[in-house]
């Protein structure tokens, strides 16, 4: 399926590998929710159509998709923009932390 948001630039190769692997770990509703929301571009109303679930089934979805996705990420050693961080620095790896 091609992505509504097609103008935008690609990411580099390693980012989306990195993320495709992050969105593995969800459960596949959740997973589908995210994609279709936040890469996609549909609404929640068309997910909950495409889902065959009511909108507040959907909007769970995301929620708890997105925090197993940011506790994740925490566990890997980045932070979150919920520790203070501006949106930019939202996946930068925190400090201190070594490769």
């Amino acid at each position: 399926m091609r992505s509504r948001r097609a103008g935008q630039d690609s990411a580099c190769p390693a980012l989306l590998r990195r993320a495709a692997r992050a969105l593995a770990i969800l459960p596949s509703e959740q997973r589908e929710a995210i994609v279709l929301f936040e890469i996609d571009g549909f609404s929640i109303e068309e997910i909950a159509g495409l889902q065959r679930a009511s909108q507040s089934a959907v909007k769970s979805r995301l929620s708890r998709g997105r925090e197993r996705l940011r506790r994740h990420y925490e566990r890997l050693g980045y932070r979150s923009r919920r520790d203070g961080a501006p949106a930019g620095e939202a996946l930068k790896l925190s400090e201190g932390r070594r490769s």
